[in-house]
């Protein structure tokens, strides 16, 4: 029995020495912590605040929504973006689409145009060149509207929704597509118009013609 004792002390020391096989726990990629999740949720809310800040941003001269912004101590971003969304489910939808365009191509863009008129300097003068070409691209295109309405209506469905989306590249404040019009059309359109203007270009033509006729 004594010879036998080192053999079984000798076989629990290797036993206890072995190390333990830990347990394996089964991966999924899939599931995630909540700490992982709630990551990915202020990650979200973080940009969505950060675009509604810039919306803010762009349009902070607009006192009238600021105040109701502080009334109703919501970020401004908020109260525009809402705006822009209740105006365009109708738009989509073809429920009065030619009167809600008008109310989006109107409002913001008559506040300004007000503002402006009030004040002067360079930077007014550039906005008044900003939006007087904005109303008369508006104006072109209601009177297009008014003709062609029931054609639009019926063969183009999708001419509000993009008249919308043009108005808006018009008269956003980082756009400014009216100036850029300005430029690029209206600009080298009265360059070309400004000769039949001239009093002497008119007075020749007329001597021509009535030299011509007799």
């Amino acid at each position: 029995m004594n010879e036998n004792e080192p053999l079984l002390q000798k076989e629990s020391s290797s036993s206890q020495n072995q190390p333990k096989n830990p347990e394996k726990k089964p991966s999924n990629p899939q599931i995630t912590s909540p700490s992982n999740r709630r990551k990915r949720n202020s990650g979200q809310t973080e940009s969505l605040d950060q675009v509604l800040s810039r919306i803010s941003n762009d349009f902070n001269d607009v006192k009238p929504v600021e105040d109701l912004a502080k009334l109703l101590k919501l970020n401004p971003g908020y109260i525009i973006m809402a705006f822009f969304v209740l105006i365009f489910l109708p738009i989509i939808l073809g429920l009065w689409p030619k009167f809600f365009v008008n109310i989006l191509g109107f409002l913001y863009p008559a506040y300004l145009s007000l503002k402006v008129s009030k004040t002067s300097g360079e930077k007014d003068r550039d906005n008044l060149k900003q939006w007087l070409t904005y109303w008369v691209a508006f104006m072109i295109f209601d009177m297009i509207d008014g003709v062609l309405m029931l054609a639009f209506t019926h063969f183009l469905p999708l001419f509000y929704p993009i008249k919308a989306l043009f108005l808006i590249w018009m008269f956003y404040p980082k756009s400014k597509g009216a100036s850029m019009l300005y430029e690029k059309v209206f600009r080298k359109l009265y360059e070309k118009l400004k000769d039949l203007r001239d009093d002497n270009v008119v007075d020749k033509k007329t001597e021509e013609f009535f030299k011509g006729s007799s």
